[in-house]
Parts: C-alpha cells; sequence; structure tokens
C-alpha cells in the first residue's frame, strides 16, 4: 500500500526581498533614532501578536534576519516559521533549532 504525508504550506505576498538586518543597515538607523526603533519594534511586536492571538503560533527563532519589508516604509512581516510551536500544544512545526543562544520564553521549560 501507500502511505500519504500531510505537508503544510503558508503562502505570503511578495515583499521587498529587504531583511530587517539590512533595512536597519542600509537606512543607517542607530540606537539614537528612537521615533525609528520604536516604529520597528512595534512593527516586529504587531508580527508576533498576530501568529500568537490569531494563528497559535508561536516563532521560534526570533531575529532581525526573520523578518521582511512589505513594500514601502516601515512594515515588515515574519518569515523562518520551521522553527515554530503551537501555542496550545506546543508541538513543533518544523524541525530547525533555534538560532545559537536564543530561546523565546514562550518556549522555555521552567
Amino acid at each position: 500500500g501507500s502511505t500519504s504525508s500531510l505537508y503544510f504550506l503558508i503562502v505570503m505576498e511578495c515583499g521587498a526581498g529587504v531583511d530587517l538586518h539590512d533595512f536597519i543597515s542600509h537606512q543607517n538607523i542607530s540606537a539614537r533614532d528612537l521615533l525609528a526603533c520604536l516604529s520597528i519594534a512595534k512593527e516586529v511586536a504587531k508580527c508576533l501578536q498576530f501568529l500568537n492571538e490569531e494563528c497559535g503560533i508561536v516563532h521560534g527563532d526570533v531575529k532581525a534576519r526573520n523578518f521582511v519589508a512589505r513594500g514601502v516604509g516601515l512594515e515588515f512581516a515574519a518569515i523562518d516559521l520551521d522553527n515554530s510551536a503551537s501555542i496550545t500544544d506546543g508541538e513543533p512545526m518544523g524541525q530547525k533549532r533555534t538560532s545559537s543562544g536564543y530561546l523565546p520564553p514562550e518556549q522555555a521549560k521552567l
């Protein structure tokens, strides 16, 4: 007999292709630019809030390289969800490990 597998696919619109790390570098944004830093932090928080509250997902690898520009301005989308986990059951959604030295609080086991 044949075995069947279940695969998940996330479809996203095409972004500008620039990740947050490169955006900060190319725009020469420094920690002294408080308004830009707050806008970026708010945008990242909105992405994570959407994943948590609407999708029930914990992003397992939050870093600047895992957020990409969504066109013009300071709008970003989360990418690289292969280390994410379900909030309800904690089951991993992929096989990748977190970036070295980082683990989100939602995944920490006390």
